[in-house]
């Protein structure tokens, strides 16, 4: 069910297909009722982003037995004009409405002219809910056998493209997923080559900090030794001139006697 549910969310929304319930049978190789509940639950849980399209058939008051594709939004007032409703149930789902009946018709178009092929599901019959009995039976291996060569060649070449096709959107996402890979791995680096700048100009900025107050240690250190050298020099000289007062004063003293 999961599994059907994402296939079903790749062909709406991924590749913008029209999924109509016959279709969805066939491409997922599931029960016909199956499919339409798939689509009515995709429908209900998905309500804002994709168009709804139903199937209503039965007696209605002007045609008697009829068949109505109809809009969500019209699907009541369709219903009140049936006199009994013998079937309803969501015909196809899609991200926008189709312009056109005609691409209604076309997205079931390749079902219908596969239809006669070998191993078409219509014709063995394996996913519908009523199995036919076996005069039927004996009649649908008649028509296998029956079965115009082109006919089988025109199924191999659709089963071909489908194939094609699978492996072309495969070989997308990888490359999607390299890509993103690509993209990460290539931010980590600027990211971690930013880092390393920031951490090299606060490194910078560090030594030069450091630099700015040895040197004014050593100016300052520079300072008081050039200080006491002053001071020691002063002294000096004092003492000296000291000296020279008391060698005058004792030579004027030795005069006097």
């Amino acid at each position: 069910m999961e599994l059907c549910y994402q296939n079903l969310q790749e062909f709406v929304f991924d590749q913008k297909r029209l999924v109509t319930y016959k279709w969805l049978s066939n491409e997922l190789s599931i029960p016909i009722n199956f499919a339409k509940q798939l689509l009515y639950q995709f429908a209900t849980d998905n309500k804002n982003r994709v168009k709804v399209i139903y199937f209503v058939s039965g007696i209605n008051k002007q045609q008697g037995v009829a068949i109505t594709l109809v809009t969500e939004d019209k699907l009541n007032e369709t219903t009140k004009d049936y006199v009994r409703i013998s079937s309803q149930h969501v015909y196809s789902v899609q991200s926008e409405l189709p312009k056109t009946s005609k691409s209604i018709w076309e997205a079931d178009y390749s079902e219908q002219t596969s239809s006669l092929s070998l191993e078409h599901p219509y014709l063995n019959n394996k996913y519908a809910a009523v199995e036919f009995p076996e005069p039927l039976k004996k009649q649908a291996d008649t028509l296998k056998e029956n079965v115009p060569p082109n006919a089988k060649d025109e199924n191999r070449d659709r089963e071909e493209k489908k194939k094609l096709q699978k492996e072309k959107e495969e070989k997308a996402k990888e490359q999607k997923i390299k890509e993103e890979k690509a993209k990460e791995e290539k931010a980590k680096e600027v990211k971690a080559k930013e880092v390393k700048q920031e951490q090299q100009k606060s490194s910078k900025s560090k030594g030069a900090i450091a630099s700015f107050f040895q040197q004014k240690s050593k100016e300052e250190k520079t300072a008081d030794e050039n200080h006491k050298t002053s001071d020691q020099t002063k002294a000096v000289k004092a003492t000296d001139i000291k000296v020279e007062a008391n060698d005058e004063d004792e030579g004027e003293f030795k005069s006097c006697l």
